[in-house]
């Protein structure tokens, strides 16, 4: 119907069944905040599996436990404690100079490694 306000029926449903009353006028349910605030954490959920995918195929695979491969870890990560591109982290760790940029090419590499 021409005549429908969503604003007001949320409204009214708010009032008869929220437990805190509508703010009117605002309406909220025009909003997509799943669509971003649900994606970017998403994405970057995928992002870091992909990321940590490879890190386990080429430092870790062959051999889990070694020190040698802790090592890796700590020296070119671990140790920086926040305080280094993690570009140049991952680019170190991964032996991978094309990584260190952090620039497009860097993620081109990392969106064709894909998901397992």
């Amino acid at each position: 119907s021409p005549s429908f306000n969503s604003t007001a029926t949320l409204e009214d449903l708010q009032r008869a069944t929220g437990v805190v009353p509508p703010v009117s006028g605002t309406a909220w349910q025009t909003g997509f905040g799943h669509l971003y605030g649900y994606g970017a954490g998403y994405y970057s959920y995928l992002f870091g599996r992909t990321v940590t995918g490879q890190i386990w195929d080429r430092v870790f695979r062959s051999s889990p436990t070694s020190r040698a491969s802790g090592e890796r870890l700590r020296e070119h990560v671990l140790k920086w404690g926040g305080g280094k591109d993690p570009w140049e982290c991952l680019g170190g760790l991964l032996e991978d100079e094309r990584l260190m940029k952090g620039d497009q090419e860097a993620m081109r590499i990392v969106g064709d490694w894909g998901t397992k």
